[in-house]
């Protein structure tokens, strides 16, 4: 009775930590004040374990990205994360996986010895820790296309603005207030950084495009850090960019199509092996005597 309930117990812990690990709590308002503000506000001894775990858990994350993190923090980046929050989660998740697998395991008699619970301890961290980095990479892809979609309209509007005759700052601020979402918000921070530190927009465009892993951003950046100051170069360059984006686009949307097309065909395909077989198998069977 004490051994079934000191599964059970198990079981539920390892569940409970799975499900923490994927669906993280959201960070409270004493979190987000913290912030902003070099000194924390909390000095409890929860906080000091947090703290602890969440340092053990970025060195792991590190250790096991061969200390090249340069991907992982710019998949976080452009999702909104954070890094540790995100070495938290994947720790969490390896050790409440690790913890099911194994009490599973002892509970359903797959494995019973020391040495077979710790394997099944060893695989189930070693699956369920790097799952949350799937589900961030998904997020990431998601993002960067959004971003480059905004992009091509950002564009495309910087251009009509130079094209009616307004400078090439100025129409880049007005084409990133006239967006809504959240990557024109981006390129309204960035250009207004650039404007306080007395660079030029393409320049924060650049560091952020190698921030957040964004190729576009950083191509476009680069276009227009060759065409210089030039108001007609860099309206040409810009139309170039935003007719090249359209293309580029268009491609991705047929290719896109043209695939769940052809996916289509393999469930028809199935419905009419099946019809035939149900049509043709009286007379098969009356040949052969069935």
């Amino acid at each position: 009775m004490i051994q079934a309930a000191i599964i059970g117990g198990l079981l539920a812990l390892g569940v409970w930590l799975v499900v923490r690990g994927w669906f993280p709590a959201p960070p409270t308002l004493s979190d987000r004040l913290a912030d902003f503000s070099e000194v924390s506000i909390h000095t409890s001894d929860q906080t000091a374990l947090r703290s602890l775990w969440g340092r053990i858990a970025m060195a792991m994350m590190t250790t096991a990205n061969s200390g090249d993190t340069t991907d992982v923090a710019a998949d976080v980046a452009v999702t909104d994360g954070d890094m540790e929050t995100h070495a938290l989660d994947k720790l969490n998740a390896g050790v409440g996986g690790a913890v099911l697998m194994a009490t599973v395991g002892y509970l359903f008699g797959f494995t019973r010895s020391a040495f077979g619970i710790a394997l099944v301890l060893i695989f189930g961290f070693v699956a369920f820790y790097f799952a949350p980095d799937v589900e961030l990479k998904r997020k990431a892809v998601t993002r960067r296309d959004e971003f480059n979609e905004s992009l091509t309209a950002f564009v495309s509007l910087v251009a009509v603005s130079i094209s009616g005759g307004g400078g090439v700052n100025t129409a880049m601020a007005d084409a990133s207030k006239l967006g809504s979402g959240r990557p024109f918000r981006i390129l309204q921070e960035s250009i207004e950084d650039s404007a306080l530190h007395g660079e030029s927009p393409w320049g924060g465009f650049d560091a952020l495009g190698q921030k957040l892993k964004i190729v576009p951003l950083i191509e476009l950046a680069g276009a227009l850090s060759l065409a210089g100051t030039s108001g007609a170069r860099v309206t040409e360059t810009l139309k170039a960019r935003a007719e090249s984006a359209r293309g580029r686009e268009l491609a991705d949307a047929t290719t896109a199509a043209e695939k769940k097309s052809e996916s289509m065909n393999i469930p028809v395909a199935a419905m009419v092996l099946g019809w035939a077989g149900f049509m043709g198998y009286p007379a098969v069977a009356g040949l052969l005597g069935i």
